[in-house]
């Protein structure tokens, strides 16, 4: 889920940075809401078509058990 939601935060940022730029030169806000839906449609489709190859290695991720490797050590200075 991290990696989903970091792909697409770095396509938001781009895409309003550059649509902003060469489609928005006056800086109104109007324009700007507009643009900001459709950067999220456009931002989600490459999301999607990134993190296709990634899908293995995402759920290979989302299986490995977390572990404290402290838990040893915290064990052994409560007793």
């Amino acid at each position: 889920m991290t990696v989903i939601l970091s792909f697409l935060s770095v396509y938001l940022w781009a895409i309003s940075m550059i649509g902003n730029y060469y489609l928005n030169p006056e800086r109104s806000w109007r324009i700007a809401a507009g643009l900001l839906i459709v950067n999220f449609m456009v931002s989600v489709i490459l999301v999607k078509f990134t993190t296709s190859p990634l899908r293995p290695f995402i759920k290979a991720l989302s299986m490995v058990k977390l572990t404290n490797p402290f838990s040893e050590i915290q064990a052994k200075s409560k007793a």
